[in-house]
């Protein structure tokens, strides 16, 4: 299971096969966990690549750092990749009543996202894909290694740099503290089982995944039919009965719900289930305002329905952990003569802020109108919300009225980071918080406050952008697939005063065909992706996306009503819309 969901939390990127990651050098690590010892032996080298274990240890004893002597006997080594060459090789040996040995080869070392992605295979044939994280110390996290259990993996252990084989004057790579956050986080979720309660113990339930994307959270499930009956049809979450929703973990009640079942009972969602058939359908939460890691609870109706009936039941769901998904874009690049360079030339307006401010209290603090604790707040009446792939901040109105009903006030929610515009008596304007995204005043006391930090173009090299350089500035091109509404979004920008201003951008609905190009239509474009780089559902690789789109979507893009920015404060990549 550990491995279904290192391919879900982090979406792929392309990377540029012509810019190497500095990353070379021998790795050791002898621990114990939870009574387990755990020992491994490492060499990487991602930018010449390095011999197999069979080419360097010739004898029953070798000399290591933290190792026993006998670790790398000769004769016990693998012959499985005897003579070649990869960016790695290891050997992992853990013991707890019986010792188990691996052996492994690391090959295809990739960047995405700030986090390195490497393909594995072992010496019996096993094959996947793993991560890798490389600390401020250049020790490393390795997860998803190997098909074994994580207690029996490398996965929960360091692995310490005992000999550096990185070229003098080169500068090692280490990932981004933000992405290394992201990806430990997100891996810990892979380690929750939730907790289910079915309405009948012959139609179990389980939770396949649960994801956030913008204000969407998407949890799909499964039911399976383990009845005598050779056919079960079972309504479930009817918007109808007003029995669904979902409980957070600060106690908020999630009830805007929409089920999307595989069949219906006339007018109802429902599942056709055959006799020990799994059937998968997802209930969809809309309009969450907040990041949600983890559903404290989930509940919903289930009604048998046919040739007998049963009185409405609910199944319950405890510690429901939520993926954050990264977004997918395109690769970074080296600038080149001609092709998209000539197509990039454009000014843009320079920011003046030069800080961000983000809120140190756990449930989000006041917007104001002015700087005042009784001026006017950003309002929003839910049941006016017609489109909620707009954010929220477009339907609120400024009003001193008191919420109530349908109707809450928007707040400077904690994890949220805004431009500091101006100060002024212990109040902080903030870019773009207030109704209909105007500037919005927020108690400073309350705030903390960040200056920028430039981001350079080797950073924006590592970050998964697609780079471009000419005599008229540095440029930026983005790429985005949202899986859930089936469209690609693309960003189109400049680097002024290390920040990254985003003046342009191509929203196009997605089609399959033989290759990838874009089509006009009367409504705009759509981009067209190969069958080939899809997945079994359909899913594009946005991985794979040619550079001669990404020239014509530089071509046709479109100027935004107003600008988008990327910016570094705090040790964080920051976007700010």
């Amino acid at each position: 299971m550990l491995l279904f969901f290192l391919g879900m939390w982090l979406m792929p990127s392309l990377s540029s096969a012509a810019e190497p990651i500095n990353v070379a050098g021998v790795y050791e690590c002898d621990t114990k966990i939870e009574g387990v010892r755990k020992q491994m032996y490492l060499t990487l080298d991602f930018i010449n690549g390095t011999p197999d274990f069979t080419q360097v240890f010739k004898e029953k004893e070798s000399s290591f750092k933290r190792l026993p002597k006998d670790f790398m006997n000769a004769k016990k080594l693998s012959r499985s990749f005897g003579g070649s060459v990869a960016p790695g090789f290891g050997k992992f040996r853990e013991k707890y009543l019986f010792s188990n040995t691996d052996e492994f080869k690391l090959t295809n070392p990739r960047l995405e996202d700030g986090i390195i992605i490497a393909d594995w295979i072992t010496a019996r044939g096993e094959k996947g894909e793993c991560r890798i994280v490389v600390l401020e110390d250049r020790s490393l996290r390795i997860l998803g290694l190997t098909a074994s259990p994580r207690g029996l993996s490398p996965d929960d252990i360091e692995i310490g740099l005992v000999e550096d084989r990185l070229p003098q004057g080169v500068t090692p790579f280490v990932s981004p503290k933000d992405a290394v956050d992201f990806v430990m986080g997100e891996y810990e979720k892979t380690l929750v089982t939730p907790k289910v309660a079915s309405f009948d113990a012959e139609i179990p339930t389980e939770v396949v995944k649960a994801e956030q994307k913008g204000d969407r959270i998407e949890v799909k499930l499964r039911m399976k039919n383990n009845s005598n009956y050779d056919l079960l049809r079972i309504v479930v979450a009817d918007p109808s009965l007003e029995k669904t929703y979902a409980e957070t973990k600060d106690g908020t009640i999630l009830r805007k719900f929409r089920p999307q079942t595989p069949s219906w009972v006339g007018d109802k969602p429902a599942v056709h289930a055959k006799k020990g058939e799994w059937v998968n359908f997802s209930i969809i939460f809309d309009g969450v305002d907040r990041k949600v890691d983890y559903l404290s609870n989930l509940k919903f109706d289930n009604i048998l329905a046919g040739g007998f009936f049963m009185d409405n039941q609910i199944t319950s769901i405890d510690n429901i952990p939520v993926f954050q998904t990264r977004t997918k874009t395109a690769a970074t690049a080296s600038s080149k003569p001609g092709g998209s360079n000539m197509l990039l030339n454009f000014d843009v307006e320079v920011p003046t802020w030069t800080s961000v401010a983000s809120t140190a209290s756990d449930k989000g603090i006041n917007i104001r109108k002015t700087p005042s604790p009784s001026a006017a707040r950003p309002l929003v009446d839910e049941m006016k919300i017609n489109n909620y792939q707009i954010p929220v901040k477009y339907f609120a109105e400024w009003s001193v009225a008191a919420p109530k009903g349908n109707v809450y006030a928007l707040m400077f929610e904690p994890g949220v980071y805004a431009p500091v515009l101006k100060e002024q008596n212990g109040w902080y304007e903030l870019m773009g918080i207030g109704a209909k995204a105007a500037d919005g005043w927020v108690s400073a006391q309350y705030c903390r406050k960040y200056g920028l930090q430039p981001i350079t173009k080797d950073e924006l090299k590592t970050t998964g952008y697609k780079v471009y350089s000419n005599d008229s500035g540095v440029y930026a091109v983005s790429a985005e697939y949202d899986e859930m509404d089936n469209y690609a979004s693309f960003s189109v920008g400049k680097l002024v005063n290390g920040i990254l201003v985003w003046p342009y951008s191509l929203v196009m609905d997605v089609t399959v065909g033989t290759e990838w190009k874009i089509n006009k239509r009367d409504d705009g474009y759509v981009l067209q992706v190969a069958k080939k780089d899809c997945d079994e559902y359909g899913t594009p690789d946005i991985a794979k996306i040619p550079q001669s789109v990404i020239e014509d979507v530089i071509s046709k893009k479109q100027k935004k009503m107003a600008p988008s920015y990327t910016c570094k404060a705090n040790g964080e990549w920051i976007y700010v819309e």
